[in-house]
């Protein structure tokens, strides 16, 4: 089954693809079929088309079970909250990168700490 994911030219594509042919080169030997959306991808993958590649978070928020998601060890995408410095100082901005950084480790609490599930 052919392997559907996120278009080529994507900023997501190009962050994941070198960590994916260092961990999972066999995901790239697949045929792949590229889509403008995550949410296209799941669709696709619903209705029997192939298997996803989606980051775990949208996979979570679209009811997608634990024991449907095959997790990449090695395989991530950087997040960065970018600011000017007078604005990152204030307290509601380091409140939000606090409860950003909470929220991402109960996602990878929920994944299984990244090991494959």
């Amino acid at each position: 089954m052919p392997l559907i994911t996120i278009e080529p030219g994507s900023a997501t594509w190009h962050a994941v693809e070198p960590s994916l042919r260092r961990n999972a080169p066999d995901l790239l030997r697949r045929e792949r079929v590229s889509v403008e959306s995550f949410a296209a991808a799941l669709q696709m993958v619903r209705a029997g088309f192939g298997d996803g590649l989606v980051p775990l978070g949208v996979a979570r928020e679209a009811g997608v079970s634990k024991g449907q998601v095959r997790l990449v060890p090695g395989v991530s995408r950087r997040i960065s909250l970018h600011s000017r410095k007078t604005v990152s100082l204030l307290p509601v901005v380091a409140a939000l990168r606090e409860s950003l950084t909470r929220a991402a480790r109960e996602r990878l609490a929920w994944s299984g700490g990244g090991s494959s599930g």
